[in-house]
């Protein structure tokens, strides 16, 4: 017979409280991230042969032409030493150009050669095609909302930092 005794269950914390995995926002963006980014790792490699970082470093030289590895991992949410060794590996490739900042500071500009930029029209096809198959079933009015809900959490996100000290 089997045990029917409330601690036969799932462990439950002190104080009665879990958290529902299905509803938690945190935990499904965090899912929904981690899953794109592997897919879109996947995909990026199989079709251009480069890695996200890269394929993200040239997407952003196509919209901020001759940004800074600084700038672009603030757009990425990476350190700029991460950008840095992206932007090593598309040098290499013959994909962007490292220049020094023409008015004499440490800082590097990045800007993509003409094999950079046909790079990055095909990768772009291939970005909008995921985002239409992962808002599949969207209306468009759906879809500018969930972008506003998504800009409004990321504007959020200073909130949850600790205070800095002065």
């Amino acid at each position: 017979m089997a045990d029917s005794s409330p601690d036969s269950g799932p462990a439950r914390a002190g104080a009665g409280l879990t958290l529902d995995f299905d509803r938690g926002i945190p935990f499904l963006v965090s899912a929904l991230g981690a899953k794109l980014a592997d897919l879109a790792s996947r995909d990026v490699r199989k079709s251009l042969g480069i890695g996200l970082m890269e394929w993200r470093t040239v997407a952003l030289l196509a919209v901020e032409a001759r940004a800074t590895p600084a700038r672009i991992g603030q757009v990425s949410g990476v350190d700029k030493s991460v950008v840095s060794r992206a932007a090593a590996t598309l040098e290499q490739r013959g994909l962007i150009e490292i220049q020094a900042d023409p008015l004499g500071s440490r800082q590097t500009r990045l800007s993509l050669t003409p094999a950079g930029l046909s790079l990055h029209d095909r990768g772009v096809v291939l970005a909008l095609e995921r985002c239409d198959a992962l808002l599949d079933g969207f209306g468009p009015e759906q879809r500018e909302l969930f972008t506003d809900f998504l800009k409004r959490a990321i504007a959020n996100l200073r909130r949850l930092e600790p205070p800095r000290k002065t």
